[in-house]
Parts: structure tokens; sequence; C-alpha cells
């Protein structure tokens, strides 16, 4: 089948992503690990919804992003390993763009005997920051070979934004306004 179009369609994508674990003994019951992340994307998309010549109904997106985030632990043991323990700290910072337009045709009455047709395309742009930070640390003791306590504690805080704004463009394409 050979299906029209009045919209490109279609998509791509691109994302980067770079990952490190470094790890350090301090000795040999400490040891210290850090965990980096970073990550880029770039993608857009479109849609001819209506599935016709016409434009009609059709959606363009596109976003952009990047997020950054890094671990640090220190891991040890201690007396005769009956004693593990981990402390850290996490960090995370995101932020992006995304952008959407939705064209769509309409017909519209002017005036008595007169029909144009036009379309309102709505575009909405969003931008986003998410950022945490946290602070951890469990500690284990063995009591047995086959018991062991544990006693953690996690400290998280968490920051998100948004803002979005919207907007309308509308235009006449056709009008068979005849004057009498």
């Amino acid at each position: 089948y050979n299906i029209e179009s009045g919209e490109l369609n279609g998509g791509e994508s691109e994302v980067w992503t770079f990952t490190n674990t470094s790890t350090l003994e301090l000795s040999d019951t400490l040891t210290l690990k850090n965990i980096f992340g970073y990550r880029k994307l770039d993608t857009w998309d479109a849609v001819d919804y209506d599935g016709t010549i016409l434009p009609i109904l059709a959606a363009t997106n596109s976003a952009r992003a990047k997020t950054y985030s890094n671990e640090t632990q220190l891991q040890g043991t201690a007396f005769d390993d009956r004693l593990n323990f981990i402390f850290g700290v996490y960090w995370f910072d995101q932020r992006g763009i995304e952008g959407t337009g939705t064209p769509f045709m309409d017909v519209r009455n002017q005036s008595p005997g007169t029909i144009a047709f036009g379309g309102t395309a709505r575009l909405q742009f969003v931008r986003i920051k998410n950022q945490a930070f946290s602070g951890f640390g469990q500690i284990g003791y063995k009591l047995t070979d086959k018991l062991t306590v544990n006693a953690g504690l996690r400290y998280t805080s968490d920051r998100r934004t948004s803002d979005s704004s919207v907007g309308f463009v509308s235009r006449t394409v056709f009008n068979n306004f005849h004057p009498t």
C-alpha cells in the first residue's frame, strides 16, 4: 500500500552515556569507591495522526536533556571482619527542555455563505530541573557465624521544578468569500 501523508513522519534519537566506577584500596580493611554517570539525550519525532494528505492533525515532539550523577562510598570492616560498614553521599542533577507542536485543520464560518479552511497550531515548551542529594550509612555486626545485626540511616533531599509555556498560532489557508 502507498499511503499519502500531509505531514512529516519519523523520528530520531541520539543518546550518549558515560559511566565510571573507580575503586581505591586504602588498606586491607578500607575501600573508597566512586561511581559517576553522565547522559545526554536529543530526540525528535513527528506523526501524521489523521493519515491523509491534508494537514488536519499531526504532532512534532522534541526533547533535550543532560543528566549527571555521582556516588562516593567508604566501605570497610573491623574487629576481625565481625563489623562491616558503608558510608556515602550521592548527588544527581538533570536539566532538560521538551517542545511539542500540534497543528490541526479546522473549518471556520466567517460570514453567511463563506467558509474558510485554516489551521491552528498548539505549541508547548516545558523546562525541567531535577536535583537530589543524599547521605547514607549502614553498619553490620556479626553476632555469630549465622546471625548479623544491621542498622542503617539515609537522608535524601529532592528538588524538582518545571515551567511550561503554551501558545497558539492560527492561519487561514483557503477562503471562498464571494462578494455579492
